[in-house]
């Protein structure tokens, strides 16, 4: 919902306004299908794929219809319905844990926000060229941590995580599409809570 109201208030051409009134009713789709809202009448079944399929769709209005913009994107909503789409199919696999899953997408979104501030910025500015190669360091840290197959003394627990996500939140994220932190956050929230 945030996502496509900013997406209607900036709106400068026809295909932003689409996305925000497509993304708004997706919202409410989804909103009716978890039961947030006792619609009794109403019964949209929650079914994962279709979770996949409004993220994909939200992710792609997003890049089309922003691609003016150069350093806001309303990925958020649409990346964090994919988590939740994939997350549904490795719950049942049991293969990796939901905090990794998302700690993993998380660390990829930061490796791709880094990439991009080199790209638009073109080093114009010391946080320009500091921040993302610091993101990046931390990123490909956690993605050691999570795949665990090099040993380097540093646990995957609560507070490096918390660290990281803090990290890239505030170092790299605020420069370009503000996706990574937040993911990683999501990450530290389902450690906590046991996931």
């Amino acid at each position: 919902m945030f996502g496509s109201v900013t997406a209607l208030l900036a709106s400068t051409d026809g295909l932003t306004i689409l996305f925000g009134i497509i993304a708004i009713i997706l919202a409410i789709v989804i909103f009716i299908s978890l039961e947030f809202i006792d619609l009794s009448p109403v019964k949209i079944p929650n079914y994962w794929w279709l979770t996949l399929v409004f993220g994909v769709i939200l992710v792609v209005l997003a890049f089309f219809s922003t691609a003016g913009f150069a350093t806001w994107k309303p990925y958020l909503g649409g990346v964090l319905l994919i988590i939740a789409g994939l997350m549904e199919i490795f719950a049942e696999k049991k293969d990796i844990l939901p905090s990794k899953l998302v700690a993993l997408i998380g660390a990829g979104f930061a490796i791709y926000e880094c990439i991009m501030i080199f790209a638009i910025f073109a080093f114009s500015t010391p946080a320009t060229i500091i921040n993302p190669i610091i993101g990046i360091i931390v990123a490909v840290i956690l993605i050691i941590l999570v795949l665990d197959k090099i040993d380097i003394k540093i646990p995957y627990n609560w507070w490096v995580l918390l660290t990281i996500a803090f990290v890239i939140f505030t170092w790299v994220s605020p420069l370009y599409a503000g996706i990574a932190g937040t993911v990683i956050m999501i990450a530290f929230i389902l450690l906590i809570l046991g996931y």
